[in-house]
């Protein structure tokens, strides 16, 4: 996973010729990780698509914001033009905090808390450090706009169906159901209920077999599955 730049934008399509060759049976070394980059650039050339930072948002100065939304038990860090689009995606329990920057100060973000994150993702451990600065974020840049969407302001649909696709994963990290369940703070067979109902795709399996899941996957149906154990007890 080294030798993959998680910004590359043909990242997605790196990441769909991985699980295309570990479906395949093909060992994952240094050579086939490299055809794989190799691949998705190739494909991305084809299509031509570009992985670009929308160039203004709803609101604001026409500049993007680093975001810190909490989802669960982590906070996500991340960066758009256009947040309340992108919240309307991700649906988080609350927005912390804010502040004015792009894609360089996310990156810088990650590393000031790379102590704190998940794996691979864009999540972070709660601690009181980094709700500290998100607080001081507010009160800096002031607080977040309360038209972003949020749970809190969505009516979720009763039942098991109401759990939404997940989107294209932003990490290649993968783990087995029980890795992904202990990094969520869940329990494992509630992810294997996602994978036997076929909400949660196989991506490959481990050395012992393991079907192995993207852990965005799992956290994205974790948080999600949370926010519709609470509407239901509010019902």
């Amino acid at each position: 996973m080294a030798l993959i730049d998680l910004e590359d934008p043909a990242f997605t399509h790196i990441a769909d010729a991985l699980a295309e060759m570990k479906n395949a049976g093909i060992e994952l070394d240094e050579s086939s990780v490299a055809a794989a980059i190799k691949l998705g650039r190739h494909r991305v050339s084809q299509k031509n698509t570009r992985v670009r930072l929308p160039k203004a948002r709803e609101q604001g100065d026409g500049a993007g914001i680093v975001y810190y939304i909490r989802r669960g038990a982590v906070i996500k860090i991340g960066t758009t033009a256009q947040p309340a689009k992108r919240f309307a995606t991700l649906l988080p329990d609350e927005v912390l905090g804010f502040e004015p920057g792009d894609r360089a100060l996310e990156q810088e973000r990650h590393r000031q808390f790379a102590h704190l994150r998940v794996g691979l993702t864009e999540h972070f451990r709660i601690t009181p450090a980094l709700l500290e600065h998100a607080q001081a974020l507010r009160m800096l840049h002031g607080e977040p706009d309360p038209a972003w969407p949020t749970l809190g302001t969505l009516q979720r649909p009763k039942g098991r169906k109401s759990l939404p696709s997940p989107p294209a994963p932003s990490s290649p990290e993968l783990v087995t159901a029980a890795e992904g369940a202990h990094q969520c703070g869940i329990a494992r067979n509630t992810v294997q209920g996602w994978a036997h109902r076929s909400l949660l795709q196989p991506v490959g399996k481990n050395d012992r077999g393991m079907p192995l899941y993207f852990l965005d996957h799992v956290l994205h149906f974790a948080v999600y599955s949370r926010a519709h154990r609470r509407t239901r007890r509010t019902v």
